[in-house]
């Protein structure tokens, strides 16, 4: 709870700073690069996180880091803020959370697509055709595999979620069978 309070108050102001000056897709792009490395290298996600380390050392190493991915002056900004505060162990919260402030700006929504195994293009375009129907915005499905499911396919959209698959389809058919 505490890490989406502090998420969300510092991706709002950021989306807000990069809409002032028109650059909120690149601070996004930007957030993006630096958050999948930070998740990545655990000995880069330790030492920035440790407060045991000195905090110029820390800033010394966003900074190289900045400049090898060819972050914009305003995102180091931010990390610099990050690591100052003591709020860089919040950053990937704040990058999720910066992303749906973006989705919106943007008119989209993220729909994290569930099944069984791999879907080809043609049933992919039909979930995204369908969803993007339901929504009258444009959709980016995650895909993920679960053969857990059987058959079928979960797709979870803004808190929603739309269950087709034959996992939920036989429980509810059990529920029904033990009710009669």
């Amino acid at each position: 709870m505490k890490e989406e309070v502090i998420g969300r108050r510092y991706a709002k102001a950021l989306i807000q700073i990069g809409k002032e000056r028109g650059t909120w897709k690149r601070i996004g792009t930007d957030l993006e690069s630096f958050v999948t490395l930070f998740q990545s290298d655990k000995l880069l996600n330790r030492i920035l996180c440790d407060p045991v380390h000195e905090r110029a050392k820390r800033r010394a190493i966003v900074k190289e880091v900045a400049q090898r991915l060819s972050l914009d002056p305003l995102t180091i900004n931010f990390l610099l803020l990050l690591v100052d505060k003591e709020r860089i162990r919040y950053l990937p919260v704040i990058f999720n959370i910066y992303r749906r402030l973006e989705d919106g700006l943007a008119g989209r929504v993220r729909a994290k697509v569930i099944t069984a195994g791999k879907i080809d293009e043609d049933q992919r375009s039909s979930i995204q055709r369908m969803m993007e129907g339901r929504f009258k915005k444009q959709v980016i499905l995650e895909e993920t595999e679960d053969p857990e499911i059987l058959g079928g396919v979960i797709c979870k959209v803004d808190g929603m979620v739309f269950d087709g698959s034959v996992r939920t389809q036989l429980e509810i058919l059990k529920e029904r069978i033990r009710g009669e």
